[in-house]
Formats: C-alpha cells, structure tokens, sequence
C-alpha cells in the first residue's frame, strides 16, 4: 500500500486523510494467517467445552484455588465473592472495602478451558506496571436483568460464558505476540455484582483502572467491521486524494446520492448502543488508548504498531469527515438526509476524553458536562453526578464517591457547589427544565432533570470570576446594566423570522433614546449575534461592514426613518424590513454544518429555552449616563416587575458575546439571564458584590 501507519496515523490523534480510511481499516481489520490460526485453534477447544476449569492465583486454601464450574453457573461464580480468597499477589496484603481486589482473567488453556484469575491492588498494578486489557462496553439486557433482580438466567449465562469461550480466545489470539498472555479486566467477570459493598468500591475505582492499563478494548456489540469498511469506502469516493499534504478538503459532489450514502453510513456507525451510554463515556475519556472489537468479533489493531488507538483515529477521521460530507451537500439536501439518519453530537465526547488527559489547558465546565451526561443512558440518578465530577477532574474518584451526598439532587447540588467554589458560573446560567426548586438552593438547576439540551453556551472563555459561597449563598461581583424599564416578548423562533425582525427594530427605534444608523445597527449586531465558529468567513464581522459598498449610512437612516412613519402600517413597516435585512445579509447561511440556518433564523435556535421562559427585548437604562438601550434577555414567565440586568464582568462562552453574560434578578433571586449583552455604551460601571440567595421562594 506505500503507507507508513507508525508515522502516519499514531503520532496525531485523527490525522488521517479521507481516501487513507480505508487503508488504514485494511492494515488493522485484518489478523495475519499466524493468528487467524492460533484463534481457530483457541476457539475449537473453548466453545465445545461444557466445564469451565478455574485457577485463582495465590489462593489461600487449596479449594478456592482451583476448581471446574458447569457453564450454567458462572454468574454464581463470578459476581459473589468467592474467587477472592487470599491477598493481593503482588503485595501479599488483604483487600478491603477501601482497597478492593482488581480481577484479571486471562485464557490458561482452550481444551479443557481453563482460565487463570489473578487478584491484586490497582496500586500495585500501577507500581508494576502491570499489563492487562480493560474492556468498555454496554451491558447485555440478560446481564442488566440479572444484575437487577440478583438471579441468574439461561441468557445472563449464555451472555457470561460468551465472553469467555468467544471473547477472550480471541484476544488472547490477537494480543499474544505483543502482550504474552494477555490478562483482561471485564465487568462481567472482574466485578462480584452481587456484593455491593465491593461493586461500589469498584465502580469508584473504574477511571483509575482505565488509566493505569496501556490500552483498552472498546466493544462495539452492534457495529460490524463491515459497516466501518463500507463508511470508509464510501467518503473515499467523494473525497478524492489530495496532493496538498495532511488535512480535510472539500469533497467533489459529483453524485448526490453517493454523498447521501456516505452521511447515512457514518451516522450508522455514531448511532451504536456504545455513544448512548455514561459510564462507558467515562472509560473512555479515562483510557491511553482504545482499539475496537466489533459485533463480528473482528480487533482492528496491528502488533507492528508501537500504540493501539484505532477508536480514536476512527472517531476522528469519521467526525471530520462528517462536517465536510455535510457542507457538501447543502442546506436542502443535509436536512432530508437528517430527518432519515439523525446524529448525535459528539464533539463534548472528545473534548471529555481531552479534558481528563494530562496537559489539556482547556477545562469543562458543570453545564457542559451535564449535557454530555443528559444525552446518555444511566439507570442510577446519583451515578450521573459521579461521572461528571470524573469528566470535571474534581479530586480521587474514589472520594468523591464517599464524600458526595446519596440522595441524588443533593448530590447535584454538591457538584455545583464544588464547580462554583472554582470560579464556575454555569450552574447559575442554566435554565430550569420544568424541575421543582431545590429546597436548599434554589438557583440549582439540574438535580431533577437534565438531557443533552441543557447547555448552550459551550466551553467557557477566561477568565474566570472569584465566587465565594456560604449556606448555599452565592457571593460574586456583577456590574449592574440597569433596571428594566419596560420588556417585550419577541418570537424569534417564527416561521417567519421577518417577523421578529420587524419587532425587533421597532422596539428599538420606539424604545432607545439615540436611533442613529449607527445605535441601531449596534443594537442589532446584539440581538442578532453568530458566534465566530458559526459565521461564514466572507462575512462582516458586524452590522455597519455587512452594508453594501454602494449604500451609504445615510440611506440606511431613510430606511429607518421611513420605518417609524409606518408604525401604524404593518404591510409598509414590513416591506422596509424586508428591505434592511437583505442589506445587512440577514438570509446568509451559517458556516459547517450549521449551514441550514440563516443569520435571522439562527436567533430563534434557542434549543436550551424551555416552556418556563419567555425571549424578551428589555429596555434599560445605563446608571452611568442615563441612555437607555435594548438587551435581548431570557425571562421566566410571570416576572415583570422590579427586574435588575447585571453583567458578569469580563465572562464570555464561545456560544455567547463577548463580555456579554449576566443575570436577571428580582432582588437577590435568579429569574433570566442575558448571553448577548455586550456593552452598549463606554461607561465604566465598576462591579460590586452581589449575594444570590439560596433559600428564596420562586413563582413562574
């Protein structure tokens, strides 16, 4: 092939070019004769085995140490506490609840099956550099069930005894060359799940394990090696080879259909059961490396390379190409392919794995990982607020585990205390989602429900501002806009955006003391606000450059002077409308795969706004020079009155303006919140601190 994979694809996570998919799932799809041999081989004696022989190494008694199980009682067998009877075989120490046993299982023999268990402390495998092979994967619906009523079945059984007559002879074929006898650690086996007192401690455990082994197996049960080859076929047909080096390029929409297929193929492979789940995530995040083992139990990974990180190259160089077979295909055409192959957003999957990594300066914040945990399946509340505080990189693990409150909303709210304390705004950003108020702090959002929608802002921009918080009190500096002097609902999310257009320049124009071209288009480059990532690269960075060459400031202000004569028209304001949003590009398609959106329609994309909240233009007044100005804030109903906007001084998201987050308060309780408020004026309002209730009665 005239590929050299070493230097080409494990230097940089996802530096793959599109045509090379293919090659490179060629190179590590495919186990050599020699393997393939020894896995038959492996295979023939362990599946038509009927007993399983079990060797626990440095058992204390000679019953525990060895001995044969019927296939149909492994689940007895693996998930009580019976295969730990002696101490770690490294330190020679005993195990307790703080310092639990890691079981690793490894394939002694194929015929009779005999598996070899090993139990040790993961800081002894940490000192030893202990080799083994941790397995991240979804559980099977029998397993679930048994794991739930605490009862084997016929199928938990069959699930059970697959991973060890199916599952490890074949990675035990694949990995030997490079790893010896390779040792795996699988919660299936290496879990006692009817123990819970060790299953909790190990549960606390699962980042620690994942980052002490050299690499991971990542399971994918229901996506096939040929379902990966098809993919990659098909985006090396629309993204021909290019002669300008390493990099994405524009693929050549030769064929519709073929574009179509390729979306259609990749978000396949984004929709298996695997992207669904939390913990799953959270293993990966943690791992080096990860290499996958498909439904059709095939290892794509190649022993004459120095890592295995074929989930990563993979995930990258299908996310990648995904954005582009995307653009290509245009706004008309992506929304059809969606509505049939939708997918999700994975984007926080990778900035989760980066943020845990060592030397990532980037931080999440709570929200984010809160959407990322919303999106996937859990069947413990409490669990999901552990997993976050992993992804955040909040202390041990293991101590967040005993120190976090068990009931679930109080864990929540421990999470956001814990994030606050570092300077952390985005609890106090969120928007409640129909939850009932927290008893003890009633600006948390979050501890009742959450989904993938939660946030909107994205990852924070620094710095971040000091917080201090006391009794659920919130303590922080805010530079106060103003008070609200009248709101008005505006439907940014009309069918029609024209419409809020309409609106939107008529409360500026009547509600404003200054209504020069300049104020309002200013006013406007606020409303209307595209964050950097989302705006096209031919477009004007504001409202005033947007305007044609050919029209001066002057015509721009007949237009709306023009537009205040018709107040009473509706037809004639609306005409004037039409006009000054196709002056200013209003109907410009975003960039990437935002590209369905238009300037004017993107406003009404507020996919984090709930039935509780109401999109306001608010008129305030600066305390500094008594010009009033209009904000787009987002207001819970039934808050009209006495209504203070503050700013945040200096905190921006990358969703948001810059310098232009802050809150809505009725005295010291939290009721909206403003993402587009940048300065409207060169005042100078110094900040002053400000206490946010915890324990505040709240309507609407």
């Amino acid at each position: 092939m005239g590929i050299d994979f070493r230097r080409r694809f494990w230097k940089t996570e996802g530096d793959i070019q599109p045509d090379e998919l293919q090659d490179y799932l060629d190179e590590c799809g495919k186990p050599s004769r020699q393997v393939q041999s020894r896995q038959e081989h492996l295979l023939k004696g362990a599946i038509n085995t009927k007993r399983i022989n079990i060797h626990v190494e440095g058992a204390a008694t000679q019953q525990a140490g060895s001995g044969s199980t019927e296939v149909g009682s492994l689940l007895a067998c693996f998930w009580s506490n019976n295969l730990v009877d002696g101490p770690c075989i490294i330190c020679n120490h005993s195990f307790d609840v703080t310092s639990p046993p890691i079981r690793t299982v490894s394939l002694k023999s194929s015929s009779p099956l005999t598996i070899a268990v090993r139990n040790r402390h993961v800081s002894c495998m940490k000192e030893q550099r202990t080799p083994f092979v941790p397995v991240s994967h979804i559980w099977d619906k029998a397993i679930a069930d048994a794991n739930r009523c605490g009862k084997s079945t016929i199928e938990a059984e069959k699930s059970l005894s697959r991973i060890l007559r199916v599952f490890l002879p074949i990675v035990t074929a694949r990995f030997s060359e490079s790893e010896g006898n390779p040792e795996i650690w699988h919660d299936y086996l290496s879990i006692p799940q009817w123990c819970l007192d060790i299953q909790q401690a190990l549960l606390a455990l699962l980042p620690e394990i994942f980052r002490t082994a050299p690499f991971c197996i990542i399971h994918m049960q229901d996506i096939e090696l040929d379902q990966l080859n098809l993919a990659a076929n098909l985006i090396a047909k629309v993204a021909p080879p290019s002669p300008y080096g390493m990099g994405l390029r524009q693929p050549q929409p030769k064929n519709i259909e073929t574009l179509k297929q390729t979306y259609s193929a990749i978000c396949a492979i984004f929709n298996a059961k695997w992207y669904r789940r939390m913990w799953v995530t959270l293993e990966y995040a943690y791992c080096k490396r990860a290499c996958i083992y498909t439904k059709d139990d095939q290892i794509i990974w190649s022993h004459d390379l120095e890592q295995y990180d074929s989930f990563t190259v993979l995930l990258n160089g299908f996310l990648r190409n995904l954005d582009t077979c995307i653009q290509a295909l245009g706004p008309q055409a992506f929304e059809m392919a969606f509505r049939v192959s939708p997918f999700p957003l994975l984007g926080l999957l990778t900035d989760m794995r980066k943020n845990v990594q060592s030397g990532q300066d980037r931080k999440l914040c709570f929200a984010e990982a809160m959407a990322f945990v919303g999106g996937r399946d859990c069947t413990a509340p409490r669990d999901r607020f552990l997993a976050m505080a992993g992804f955040l990189q909040l202390g041990q693990h293991e101590s967040n585990l005993l120190e976090m409150p068990k009931e679930h909303a109080d864990a929540c709210l421990w999470l956001a205390r814990q994030c606050l304390k570092i300077g952390d705004c985005s609890p106090i950003l969120m928007l409640r989602r129909g939850e009932n108020p927290h008893p003890k702090a009633h600006w948390l959002v979050g501890h009742e429900k959450m989904s993938k929608s939660c946030w909107d802002l994205g990852p924070v921009q620094y710095p971040l501002p000091k917080i201090s918080i006391e009794n659920n009190n919130i303590r922080l500096r805010l530079a106060h806009v103003g008070s609200l002097e009248r709101i008005r609902i505006i439907d940014f999310a009309n069918k029609e955006p024209i419409l809020a257009f309409d609106s939107v320049l008529s409360t500026i124009l009547e509600q404003t003391t200054e209504t020069s071209p300049e104020h309002v288009l200013r006013t406007l480059d606020r409303i209307y606000f595209v964050p950097e990532f989302l705006r096209p690269t031919n477009r004007a960075k504001d409202m005033e450059d947007a305007i044609p060459t050919t029209v001066s400031l002057a015509e721009v202000n007949w237009l709306l002077s023009m537009h205040k004569r018709h107040k009473h028209s509706p037809s004639g304001r609306l005409s004037i409308s039409k006009i000054l949003a196709h002056m200013l590009s209003l109907h410009d398609p975003l960039a990437g795969a935002a590209n369905s959106m238009t300037v004017m329609s993107y406003a009404g994309d507020g996919h984090a706004i709930t039935d509780q909240y109401h999109e306001y233009l608010a008129t305030v007044q600066c305390p500094g020079c008594l010009l009033s100005f209009v904000y787009r804030i987002t207001l819970l109903k039934g808050y009209q009155d006495d209504l203070d906007l503050f700013r945040i001084p200096s905190l921006s998201y990358s969703s948001s303006s810059p310098g232009g987050v802050g809150l809505v308060l009725v005295n010291e309780t939290i009721v909206g919140r403003m993402i587009f408020g940048a300065p409207a004026c060169d005042c100078v309002i110094e900040g002053e601190a400000k206490t946010i209730a915890g324990h505040v009665p709240l309507h609407g």
